[in-house]
């Protein structure tokens, strides 16, 4: 998703260094011009130290708007989709979810699926599988909470999924942040924040561990 409000505030930026350099480059003129005279050089100059000093509160204004992090979650909006998941085979065993660990360090695993016509990968800290296990389903709270989806918090939705795809489903949550001159300043207009996955599977048993 790309945004012109990103260009907007790409303007904004290069015009206040435009005007600073100006600034500048007179600054430097008044200096070398003083040597000449006896004037004071505070007096003379008083006019661009107080514009270097409107540009800098400028600056500081836009940085706070732009890359603060207090105003990440009121700069986003939170998007949803529900596909089934699709039965994949490695020619001896049939699975929904595919498990390969990342390194032995890390502890991170990469989870492999086919859904919507492709096969996806994502690592276990943006997804979460869900099977009968119960702690899953308390994390699952967690997560609709965190990024708005009601309807996970619903037993009959996930029901109704249930039944529709035989506890076989993946629901992705995204967060974009939203395109206004704010988000744009700060080059992140229409760009994605954050993104969490959600796999439904009838049990473990449909979950083939590459690395056992």
């Amino acid at each position: 998703m790309k945004s012109a409000w990103n260009f907007v505030g790409l303007i904004f930026w290069l015009c206040l260094l435009f005007d600073l350099l100006i600034v500048l480059f007179y600054l430097f003129l008044q200096i070398k011009d003083n040597k000449s005279n006896n004037h004071p050089l505070f007096v003379k100059c008083s006019k661009n130290f107080v514009h270097i000093l409107i540009n800098m509160c400028i600056f500081l204004v836009m940085f706070h708007f732009a890359f603060g992090n207090k105003l990440v979650l009121k700069s986003v909006v939170n998007t949803k989709a529900y596909y089934p998941l699709v039965l994949d085979t490695n020619g001896f065993k049939s699975y929904y979810i595919k498990v390969n660990s990342q390194n032995e360090i890390s502890h991170l695993n990469n989870y492999y699926y086919l859904s919507d016509g492709k096969k996806n990968v994502v690592n276990s800290n943006q997804a979460l599988v869900l099977d009968n296990n119960f702690n899953n389903y308390r994390n699952l709270y967690k997560i609709s909470s965190r990024y708005k989806n009601r309807d996970l918090n619903k037993s009959l939705v996930i029901q109704d999924l249930d039944s529709k795809t035989q506890k076989a489903w993946v629901l992705t949550m995204q967060s974009w942040y939203k395109n206004n001159l704010i988000n744009g300043i700060g080059f992140k207009a229409g760009k994605l924040y954050d993104k969490y996955t959600v796999i439904r599977v009838p049990d473990s048993s449909y979950i083939y561990n590459e690395n056992e």
